[in-house]
């Protein structure tokens, strides 16, 4: 009878049951898929800033005896993150909100395979990373611990150069996992983080990491030749007075020579360049160039970076340098104006810190005090030496955000051409370096070619007070392309001495020929230089003026499929210029910052 009557409970009350039941179970799926996994991941990614500062410690300060451990502690974590991240999977299948839990599974799995990554390669180093220290200026201790670490720098780079290549499809599939999350999803900040522009760094760290993973892997394979463990080097650090303009950059100002051995780093030499051109007795018999533009029949070290393409320029250096030292070896030459030095110290210490607008005095003053060797200028003569000292101790301090963020500025002035490079011997150095505009070198390749170099001969006028417009207008005549050339130079100067005198050097593609010109003093020439034919004229522009230099010139067809390409190329060290380009169909307007290839139809 008992049975019965609940059986016809049972039966009057099951859709009662059913929704009881029924909520049961949603309140169970949902602690379990929903409230359990976001506790989870709440409280372990609460740990990983300490856990992560704890391992940016032990990199720092060398100490690497419990590295793994501190590693395989962060791994916990973010094993358990990756864990409550498969219980949410289900709601990835939702319209709407699905995006984000797939996002979440990504992140925890990529962070998880890089983790794994980080171990294996340290334990393949470990063995031999006790032998390397690195700190400050350089690898310190005495000449065993020193003949220590270079061996021990030649072993992590022979070992990394072998274990790298097995690790570019796991780095290939977590870039691909990364490039499915759009950051535009989320919010730019939530509780002070900078949510979107974090993973956008992170997505874009992600993705220079596997398209340079080639180069990369170079780089640690020759990093032992470059950092002196195999024989000293020394590399020749010039800066130019890009006020003055020059082909290559500048008149050359001051120089530092860095002594690099086993990755241990010293100033030899530092001075201004001008008074080591007049201690120098030998002679160099000047370009033809040179001898036109300055009237001199000898080749100076200041007056070295005569050309566009930086391989001549730096060979150029190289010569007067040997000659003026008595054969002081250098292996590299690395170029740099003071629009680079101004940027890495806004970067450094704050746009308008004290210290920034300081050392903008300085360079000022320094520009003006080069050649002279009275009282008052003694303190300019180590200017190089005391520069470069403050700013690599300053960057040793530093944050590493803050030195990603130097790097970027770094990466932008050489794309901008204020500071390029130039190594003798190795190769494939230079070729990385070619391949992330650090080279100088001429780009080659189809399509029309365009580079406008400037040569200031007046030193009372900064190249900074002429303003530069281009306008490039462009035809097919009979299968011909027929550019007319307008250069427009404005001198805002308000020194009445300040004629602007310039040597203006279009380069423009091979066999290209003039068909008429306006605006130079002189007669305008032509010729062939660094693989391009060039027209070259004169103009001298007084201060509160204006001057327009006019070139019509012809070259075989530069289109197909009715497209017109033009490169043009940025002068080392030169300022910006507006240009304009127009075709019959198309027209483009752009400030030259850096190199650029644009296309038009025609």
């Amino acid at each position: 009878m008992y049975v019965s009557d609940i059986k016809k409970w049972i039966g009057l009350h099951i859709n009662r049951i059913l929704i009881v039941f029924g909520a049961f179970l949603l309140i169970i799926g949902f602690f379990y898929y929903v409230v359990s996994p976001l506790n989870i991941i709440y409280r372990h990614t609460k740990l990983l800033p300490n856990k992560i500062r704890d391992i940016k410690t032990s990199v720092a300060a060398q100490d690497f005896e419990f590295l793994s451990f501190e590693i395989d502690y962060l791994k916990e974590d973010l094993i358990a993150i990756d864990k409550a991240a498969d219980r949410m999977q289900p709601f990835s299948y939702l319209p709407f909100i699905g995006d984000y839990f797939r996002d979440l599974k990504n992140i925890s799995s990529s962070s998880i395979e890089m983790v794994d990554i980080s171990v294996q390669l340290f334990s393949s180093i470990e063995s031999v990373i006790p032998n390397f220290r690195f700190k400050g200026w350089g690898i310190v201790g005495d000449s065993s611990s020193e003949a220590s670490s270079e061996a021990a720098l030649t072993q992590i780079s022979a070992v990394l150069t072998k274990e790298l290549p097995n690790y570019k499809r796991r780095l290939f599939s977590i870039s691909k996992k990364l490039e499915e999350i759009d950051s535009q999803r989320y919010p730019r900040t939530f509780k002070g983080i900078n949510v979107r522009a974090g993973l956008d760094e992170v997505k874009g760290l992600s993705s220079v990491i596997i398209n340079s993973f080639g180069d990369i892997t170079t780089l640690i394979e020759i990093l032992p030749d470059l950092s002196g463990a195999n024989s000293p080097k020394n590399y020749l650090i010039v800066l130019e007075n890009n006020n003055q303009i020059r082909p290559g950059g500048g008149i050359l100002s001051a120089y530092a020579v860095f002594n690099v051995r086993g990755g241990k780093v010293k100033i030899s030499k530092s001075g201004d360049v001008v008074l080591l051109d007049s201690q120098s007795g030998n002679i160099i018999t000047a370009p033809d160039s040179v001898k036109k533009y300055l009237n001199i029949n000898n080749l100076y070290l200041k007056d070295a970076a005569y050309s566009p393409d930086l391989s001549v320029s730096a060979t150029a250096i190289k010569n007067a340098w040997l000659n003026e030292t008595e054969n002081y070896p250098i292996d590299g030459v690395i170029v740099l104006d003071n629009h680079f030095i101004l940027s890495l110290f806004r970067e450094l210490e704050g746009e308008n810190s004290e210290k920034t607008l300081d050392m903008t005095n300085k360079l000022n003053s320094f520009s003006l005090s080069v050649g002279k060797s009275d009282e008052l200028n003694k303190e300019s003569k180590g200017f190089m030496a005391t520069l470069f000292y403050s700013m690599i101790q300053k960057t040793f301090s530093t944050s590493m955000q803050k030195r990603a963020d130097l790097l970027k500025t770094i990466f932008d002035e050489a794309s901008q051409k204020h500071i390029s490079a130039y190594f003798f011997a190795n190769t494939k150095f230079q070729s990385i370096l070619n391949s992330y505009n650090f080279g100088g070198e001429i780009k080659n390749g189809t399509g029309d070619y365009l580079l406008i170099s400037n040569f200031n001969i007046n030193s009372d006028v900064s190249n900074n007070d002429i303003k530069k417009e281009v306008r490039k207008e462009v035809l097919i005549q009979d299968g011909k392309t027929i550019s007319t050339l307008s250069l427009t130079f404005t001198n805002s100067s308000n020194n009445s001495q300040g004629a602007y005198k310039n040597f203006v050097r279009v380069y423009v593609p091979k066999g290209s020929r003039l068909i008429s010109t306006d605006g130079s003093i002189q007669n305008v020439v032509s010729g062939e230089d660094i693989g391009k034919s060039f027209f070259e004229g004169y103009l001298e522009i007084p201060a509160g003026t204006q001057a327009v230099f006019t070139l019509k010139y012809e070259v075989s067809n530069l289109f197909s499929d009715g497209i017109y390409k033009l490169t043009v190329q940025k002068q080392l060290g030169g300022d910006s210029m507006n240009f304009a380009v127009n075709t019959p169909k198309a027209n483009t307007r752009f400030e030259l910052l850096k190199d650029i290839e644009i296309q038009l139809d025609i």
